[in-house]
């Protein structure tokens, strides 16, 4: 629904996601393709043990690739 709504308008967006338990992992690095966003929303590779979160490295994580993106030539 998401990735619907954005794509809807008459812009340009990117999507990534990072998924996160004991540690964080990049899922989906940004990207400008919504088939392969869905692809990766689709998978079942989501991590196991979520008795713990590294929620804070993972939107540190996020908030780098966020500026990497919008400082390269692709966006």
């Amino acid at each position: 629904r998401l990735s619907d709504t954005f794509t809807s308008l008459n812009e340009t967006h990117a999507f990534g996601l990072i998924e996160f338990a004991r540690k964080y992992t990049t899922v989906c690095p940004i990207t400008q393709s919504r088939e392969k966003f869905e692809k990766a929303l689709c998978s079942d590779g989501y991590a196991e043990d979520r008795s713990w979160t590294s929620m804070y490295d993972a939107i540190s994580e996020a908030s780098r690739q966020i500026r990497t993106f919008a400082d390269s030539p692709i966006r």
